[in-house]
């Protein structure tokens, strides 16, 4: 089973977030058919991915990047709609008029900052199918450590979801970060069909990924004051995924033996 495989997930808009309908399972194809279908059934995984990464306004951009800082520092909870508008700039009352209620908002950060990265996949889904599972992997975790660099929020906020089970929990999964583990999933088992990966179990491999991929960036503070660089600079953001391309693929890349 790989990522081509996929049943359609519908993202669910502004208006019709509790809605969402819940994932299919996905059905078993044998990795010739999957070959030749990449960029469409990727684009069935995140149909919205281009939309989500636009901006708007003016207004509402400022609002969205206020609404950020907050819901990662204090979570969806911890934070009110008047502090919000005091960072942005603007009368709480434009917050209403843009985006509804406070939870309006906060669907509008996840869409913004999920947007960008279920782009870059989509984006790779249809420029990597020339290359091998593995190579593509590696091309997965290099995106993956550039849009993490550019928005470690995102993680802050879902880590926030997680730990107080909210109700907006369930849209968040099915909507944002199933897809994007999803995708992962399927390449590395695409990859392991193949003979090139070690046959790592699915949430062992996403989590190694994603994990190495995003403490880097969390850690921003520590690392600044322990060893007095920024994680976020360009050339850190290059050297960290090019170790962590070199250190995770050395160890599960499947070898030829010597003499072969």
């Amino acid at each position: 089973m790989d990522f081509h495989s996929s049943t359609r997930i519908r993202m669910a808009t502004a208006k019709d977030k509790k809605s969402a309908a819940r994932p299919s399972a996905p059905r078993r194809t044998n990795t010739k058919q999957a070959s030749g279908n990449v960029a469409g059934k990727s684009a069935e995984l995140f149909p919205k991915a281009a939309a989500e990464a636009r901006g708007g306004s003016p207004t509402a951009d400022s609002i969205l990047a206020a609404a950020l800082k907050h819901f990662a520092s204090s979570g969806f909870d911890g934070t009110s709609v008047q502090e919000i508008a005091k960072t942005a700039g603007v009368r709480h009352p434009l917050i209403h008029y843009h985006f509804g209620s406070k939870e309006g908002l906060w669907f509008a950060v996840m869409d913004r900052l999920f947007g960008e990265l279920k782009s870059n996949f989509l984006t790779l889904s249809e420029v990597t199918m020339d290359l091998t599972a593995l190579q593509t992997l590696k091309l997965i975790c290099r995106a993956f450590v550039q849009v993490t660099s550019r928005s470690p929020e995102r993680i802050l906020i879902v880590r926030h979801e997680l730990w107080a089970s909210s109700p907006r929990l369930g849209w968040l999964l099915e909507n944002h970060v199933m897809p994007v583990h999803r995708f992962i999933d399927g390449v590395a088992e695409r990859a392991i069909a193949e003979g090139s990966l070690k046959p790592i179990p699915a949430p062992h491999f996403s989590h190694l990924l994603i994990g190495a991929a995003t403490s880097f960036f969390l850690a921003r503070p520590f690392i600044q004051k322990v060893y007095g660089i920024d994680s976020r600079d360009a050339a850190s953001v290059a050297e960290h995924a090019n170790w962590l391309v070199e250190s995770l693929f050395d160890g599960l890349a499947v070898r030829e033996p010597k003499g072969q």
